[in-house]
């Protein structure tokens, strides 16, 4: 799959210097989860904290949901792992090891996974231009099936857009961009100003519905929207599988981009 870039208007970025960071990630699991994966998920959860630790607010707390469902307060592992896939979009790590083994409290309804790791994350090299932002605002961050989204985008000057959706409970490995798109074709957003999605002449043509999976047996699915802008317009494809989509992400320097996550859940 190619990717396709009007003009010369983005550096492609050289290797960053990393952060070391000695961090924990814990996951609580019940009988239905095997050890081996609790303490899978813990690493990750420890991953993401070093992620966190180093690039800081792109990693902030309003941007996580719990991963923890059920009477037990048990967490769902799948979740663990998505959501460190998301959190990796825009941050890299160049390396990570466990520092020993895995502490295993094994109790009744409820057991823990400790895992401590030596992480290293990349940091760019250049950083963002401060007065380039936009701030993203979702009608909700809980639905359910049926229930109506829409988003509202008000930035610091004109910008372009692009929204793209991943819903790794249907697909983990494809980013689909849901805006632009075929009945709002315009991605040039006005500075300063309150900036609907779907827009007001957009909204009479389509929307975007909350649809939880067929079949699936869960308390709830999380899905994610990465908001891009950038100071350029950019021919975006349709989808990117995950790890394209990180790589082309990662092409377009700091100071020419903002990229902001957002996760919203729907109850079954």
């Amino acid at each position: 799959m190619g990717f396709l870039v009007l003009g010369l208007a983005f550096a492609i970025l050289s290797p960053a210097k990393a952060e070391e960071r000695d961090v924990t990630g814990e996951f609580l699991f019940g009988p239905e989860t095997s050890e081996s994966k609790a303490c899978e998920a813990a690493e990750q959860k420890a991953k993401q904290e070093a992620l966190r630790q180093v690039l800081g607010e792109r990693f902030s707390v309003s941007e996580q949901l719990s991963c923890r469902e059920g009477k037990a307060g048990t967490d769902n592992p799948d979740c663990v792992y998505n959501t460190f896939l998301w959190s990796e979009i825009d941050g890299d790590i160049k390396q990570a090891v466990r520092l020993g083994n895995p502490v295993v409290d094994k109790t009744l309804g409820a057991s823990r996974c400790v895992v401590a790791m030596r992480v290293e994350v990349v940091q760019p090299d250049t950083a963002p231009d401060p007065s380039f932002d936009f701030q993203v605002l979702l009608s909700s961050i809980r639905f359910r099936e049926g229930e109506s989204l829409s988003f509202m985008v008000r930035p610091s000057t004109a910008m372009h857009l692009a929204i793209f959706g991943w819903a790794p409970s249907h697909d983990r490995t494809t980013v689909t961009r849901i805006f632009p798109n075929t009945f709002d074709t315009e991605a040039l957003l006005k500075a300063q100003q309150d900036n609907p999605i779907p827009s007001e002449m957009g909204g009479r043509r389509y929307g975007f519905q909350a649809s939880f999976p067929a079949g699936l047996k869960q308390d709830f699915v999380d899905e994610y929207l990465i908001f891009v802008v950038t100071k350029r317009p950019i021919a975006w494809l349709e989808s990117y599988a995950f790890e394209e989509f990180r790589a082309r992400i990662r092409e377009i320097s700091p100071p020419d981009k903002r990229v902001v996550k957002r996760s919203y859940r729907i109850i079954n």
